[in-house]
């Protein structure tokens, strides 16, 4: 009995953890979440951006966010989606919609 449970969990986790989401783009095409965090940390790396917030949306709905670096980095204080930061532009959002 304890070996079919056994089973059933790591099943479970499997399908949970075992699959990397997809998130869809403009143009129908798809990218992972991996590939996103790849993209960011070089273009924060590139611009030495010390934090960055991202929040994708599809049809509406938050479909990917995640928050990179620090919000001080003298005190290494890491950013989270709880940060409160100034917004320098919308005009991004307005073409995604």
């Amino acid at each position: 009995m304890n070996y079919k449970f056994l089973l059933f969990f790591i099943l479970l986790l499997n399908l949970t953890f075992g699959q990397e989401k997809k998130i869809q783009r403009l143009d129908g095409s798809t990218i992972s979440s991996s590939q996103i965090d790849s993209i960011v940390k070089t273009l924060m790396d590139t611009a030495n951006v010390q934090g960055l917030d991202v929040a994708i949306l599809n049809k509406g709905k938050t479909v990917f966010i995640k928050s990179y670096g620090f919000k001080n980095k003298l005190k290494q204080e890491l950013l989270d989606t709880n940060s409160v930061m100034y917004v320098a532009s919308l005009v991004k959002l307005s073409l995604a919609i």
